[in-house]
């Protein structure tokens, strides 16, 4: 998302990312790595579970597969959270202007990320 910060920019969209982290490690990871839109610390994961996101087990988190989409992921320049519940998984939402939630993904694992052009296209 970093990346893509002109095109949002470009299309007036407000973009926030949560983490399931501190304040203090939230702020640590954003400014680490340069992002310039919000970044929110959820340390309870509330909103993850507002948003139905789930915990991830051991086989969602070591698997082998799992393990190298991980570092393909992490090669890309996405790392994982920021401490706080490290078997916390992810997600991805467009919300309209009126509220309407657009798209809605939930990551079946660490490396189960939305390409752009999906969240792009729904915006």
């Amino acid at each position: 998302m970093r990346d893509s910060w002109p095109e949002f920019q470009r299309r007036s969209t407000t973009v926030a990312a949560v983490a399931p982290g501190s304040a203090d490690r939230t702020r640590q990871l954003c400014d680490g790595h340069r992002i310039q839109f919000r970044c929110l610390a959820d340390p309870d994961c509330e909103a993850y579970r507002a948003f139905g996101l789930e915990r991830g087990g051991i086989a969602q988190l070591m698997g082998p597969d799992i393990m190298l989409k991980t570092m393909r992921s992490m090669f890309r320049g996405n790392f994982g959270p920021p401490g706080g519940d490290v078997f916390q998984l992810g997600g991805a939402f467009v919300i309209g202007k009126d509220g309407i939630i657009r798209l809605a993904h939930a990551a079946h694992d660490p490396s189960d990320l939305v390409p752009m052009d999906t969240i792009f296209a729904h915006l």
